[in-house]
């Protein structure tokens, strides 16, 4: 887990100068995938079970489509 945390640091280090010259917009939207990358390799490596995209993709739209009673 330290390794792959260290990675996450890494990466971070290499990346930041290039976006700290863009936009708050482009920012945020680095911030929020680079803590989204960092949880999910984080259950990753603590072998934690989880989905595939196509379930999580049927359960979006099973979710979506039943609260606009589609189906």
């Amino acid at each position: 887990m330290a390794v792959f945390w260290l990675g996450m640091i890494l990466a971070l280090l290499v990346f930041l100068p290039e976006v700290s010259r863009e936009g708050r917009g482009e920012k945020l939207a680095f911030a929020g995938m680079w803590a989204l990358a960092g949880l999910y390799g984080t259950l990753v490596v603590a072998d934690v079970p989880l989905p595939n995209i196509t379930e999580v993709i049927i359960f979006a739209l099973t979710t979506i489509y039943e609260w606009m009673s589609i189906a």
